[in-house]
């Protein structure tokens, strides 16, 4: 109450007489209320045509609060009969339209109400409102809706890319997505400023250019490169796709070959959204193609991840136990397969779960928290699906990686103690100690990508506040670089060694 400017009376929960108001309690004492009459909040349902007439006695009302009650429609003419109203506070209500409003009014707060829209032509009648607060709904951006407001100061907001359609008047500083900030604002206008999505801009999805280079790069090196790895598994090296190694590293061309279609399909939409994202990020995001994105991602990143696991397992049997009963027990090929398709199932399933069911949880917002359809638990804001986010991208991947490490700890232990002659006698052994080599490459890339994300992830659980720049590298370049890397770590490598010998 501090910020409001004048205020003469305060009016919580009015009810101007029995017949103008829709009461939960209709056996309750009711009424007529004076000016500086207060009654208990949480009573008012609705209000007649003309609550506020003349003869109701309030032709003076500057302040009119009706916050917190359970309001769904307030008829169009409901401010009628105020000229002087000045601060309308319906905050905490159901509404989901806006009553026309008297033009005197100079501050409206609307906050945590249901509106989904405010269509152009909303404020032709209010020159003269200086502050707005529309906090808590869920808005969708449109260019012109704001119209009207040439003198609003100040426009409190957490509707994603609102403050690129601001009305000029309000300075950046002053669109602010939280209001304890706004006083501090008055007098230290430095330290303020506009909220804005940590990778997309108002015009662009990507909004840096750097990023959107490497978004590029990275998918045309993971299509091609995976797509190669594919082939040459299936019709050039046809002679080892029945080993376990082989239907392993295919099954991760493939899981791969995904995160190359997602990226392919942001850098598409960014194309198609250029210089007018802004008032499309709401359809973008609520887009079954984003949908779709996020799902192929989600699949991509945790499919390679049990294939690593899966790969290092095979190579610890073979490397670590090369005499022993449990290297002759080792996974065959049709072992591969059938593991390789319940890891599929697995994958498909984290994936879908978001999309399919628990949606009082998830909320039907799972791969809409961003604009590149991830759900990485990277911020401190509570969102929807945050603790399974959690859960997945850094306590399994976690687990998991810690597995693998132990896995590359006992054949890097079993490379150093055998011997030289030993790996020289058998050529078999060679080229497994070779594989492992490789693999250590591969699981070194893999840690590095996910390393951060695990850290961010517990950083942001803790309550601290991961950078812009930082959660946009993380989501644009670091998780699908392996994708990329994969293929030459792998295929590229293998045929390099194949063509030496052969020379």
């Amino acid at each position: 109450m501090a910020l409001l400017r004048r205020s003469s009376v305060l009016i919580r929960s009015v009810s101007t007489s029995a017949t103008d108001v829709t009461t939960d309690a209709r056996d309750r004492k009711q009424k007529t209320t004076t000016v500086d009459y207060t009654i208990v909040q949480e009573y008012i349902t609705a209000l007649t045509d003309t609550p506020f007439l003349y003869n109701n006695g309030l032709p003076v009302l500057e302040h009119l609060d009706l916050s917190r009650n359970q309001i769904s429609v307030l008829p169009d003419s409901v401010f009628s009969g105020l000229p002087d109203l000045m601060i309308i506070i319906l905050n905490g209500n159901f509404l989901s339209v806006l009553p026309m409003l008297p033009p005197s009014v100079e501050m409206l707060d609307i906050s945590y109400n249901n509106f989904a829209t405010l269509p152009a032509g909303t404020f032709t009648n209010s020159s003269i409102l200086y502050t707005l607060n529309i906090i808590g709904n869920k808005l969708e951006v449109k260019q012109h809706m704001f119209e009207g407001l040439d003198n609003l100061t100040v426009l409190l907001t957490d509707t994603p890319f609102m403050c690129c359609v601001k009305p000029k008047s309000v300075p950046d500083d002053k669109c602010l997505k939280d209001p304890s900030k706004l006083m501090h604002c008055w007098f230290e206008e430095a330290a303020c400023k506009s909220e804005g999505d940590v990778i997309s801009s108002c015009k662009n999805l990507i909004g840096s250019d750097l990023l959107r280079v490497f978004l590029w790069i990275i998918g045309f090196c993971s299509l091609i490169g995976n797509f190669t790895v594919m082939f040459y598994r299936l019709l050039i090296d046809r002679d080892n796709i029945t080993t376990s190694y082989s239907i392993f590293v295919l099954n991760l061309s493939m899981s791969d070959f995904l995160m190359s279609i997602y990226l392919m399909i942001i850098g598409s939409f960014d194309i198609h959204y250029r210089d007018v994202y802004a008032w499309n990020d709401q359809d973008w995001r609520n887009n079954i193609v984003c949908t779709i994105a996020g799902i192929l991602s989600n699949i991509s990143s945790e499919m390679s991840t049990f294939l690593i696991l899966m790969v290092t397992i095979d190579r610890v049997i073979v490397i670590v136990f090369p005499m022993s009963r449990l290297s002759r027990r080792n996974i065959s090929g049709k072992q591969a397969c059938i593991i390789s398709f319940f890891l599929w199932l697995v994958a498909i399933t984290i994936a879908v779960i978001p999309v399919v069911s628990m949606q009082f949880y998830f909320k039907g917002e799972y791969y809409s928290q961003s604009g590149v359809c991830l759900a990485l638990p990277l911020t401190r804001d509570e969102q929807p699906g945050s603790g399974y986010s959690f859960a997945v991208f850094v306590c399994l991947n976690s687990f998991i990686f810690v597995i693998i490490a132990i896995g590359q700890l006992c054949m890097f232990k079993s490379l150093v103690t055998s011997g030289g002659g030993r790996v020289a006698s058998s050529q078999t052994r060679q080229r497994d100690l070779t594989v492992a080599k490789t693999l250590f490459l591969v699981v070194a890339t893999d840690f590095c990508c996910w390393f951060p994300i695990g850290v961010m992830g517990v950083m942001s659980k803790s309550g601290y506040e991961i950078p812009n720049d930082a959660y946009a590298w993380v989501m644009v370049f670091v998780l699908p670089v392996n994708a990329a890397i994969n293929p030459f770590l792998y295929t590229a490598s293998a045929i390099w060694r194949k063509r030496h010998r052969v020379r």
